[in-house]
């Protein structure tokens, strides 16, 4: 296992050929990051957001400016030994797919401790970043495993979910509509609304405040924008809409939160 800080002031387009291990890399810093997804560009992601490469994926990237982030590189002989003592990871390995710009708060904070205790290790030992090591392992394989919701009769399908919470994550800073969700469902904006809510448990308003709220925290963590950027960047229309409800939903108003962050 492999755990780099990147540190690079100017950066165009590049490509990472299949290494035969998985990244697992997290945006520090510097500018939002594309890939190519078939013959297009993807929409940015910015600083907090992590991405996922197979051991047998190619991937393209284009930053044009500066870059940082942290990644971790698993061989395929550790990723071995950990399925022989997992058979759901085992499972799991093969269905790993590449990701682009996800959040996931356990995966960001065992990159970061990851990387902090190579740098200035506070123990004696592997003993600790082993464990660490295969809590993310295990973690990210058993993300890879199909989606856990099962929508009740009258909810959305497993494709219609997948395809309308990869919608809301790719547009969460822009303005949503339940029109815009119900389409890529294949329903009308009523029974949208009400097969959202028997899917989730939550209305669709709802969960796309949450989702803001959690990639608001990964930038109040991961980067030092004003609170009225991060606002805007996750998809509120004034600071204190923001701050309303992050408030509601984290416990606390987003400085706190900021200045509480390791």
């Amino acid at each position: 296992m492999t755990v780099s800080l990147w540190d690079v002031e100017e950066i165009d387009e590049y490509r990472i050929r299949p290494m035969g291990e998985l990244l697992v890399g997290l945006h520090t810093g510097g500018r939002p990051v594309r890939t190519r997804l078939g013959s297009v560009w993807s929409p940015p992601s910015a600083v907090g957001r992590l991405h996922l490469v197979p051991p047998s994926a190619e991937t393209a990237w284009n930053v044009h400016g500066s870059l940082r982030f942290i990644s971790v590189h698993v061989g395929e002989a550790r990723l071995r030994g950990l399925t022989e003592r997992s058979d759901e990871a085992a499972a799991s390995l093969s269905r790993l797919d590449f990701r682009f710009g996800f959040l996931d708060p356990f995966v960001a904070s065992a990159v970061t401790e990851l990387f902090a205790e190579l740098r200035d290790p506070r123990e004696h030992g592997s003993l600790y970043v082993d464990l660490l090591a295969d809590a993310l392992l295990v973690h990210v394989l058993r993300s890879a495993a199909p989606a856990s919701v099962v929508a009740p009769r009258g909810g959305l399908s497993d494709t219609a979910w997948r395809l309308v919470r990869d919608r809301i994550e790719e547009r969460l800073g822009e303005s949503l509509t339940i029109e815009e969700l119900a389409r890529e469902a294949g329903l009308s904006r009523f029974h949208f609304a009400r097969a959202f809510k028997k899917a989730t448990g939550l209305s669709p308003h709802r969960y796309v405040t949450l989702r803001r709220v959690e990639r608001a925290k990964s930038l109040l963590r991961y980067s030092d924008l004003p609170l009225v950027d991060v606002a805007l960047e996750v998809g509120f229309s004034n600071q204190a809409h923001f701050t309303d409800q992050f408030h509601r939903v984290a416990g606390a108003t987003p400085n706190a939160y900021r200045r509480n962050e390791p």
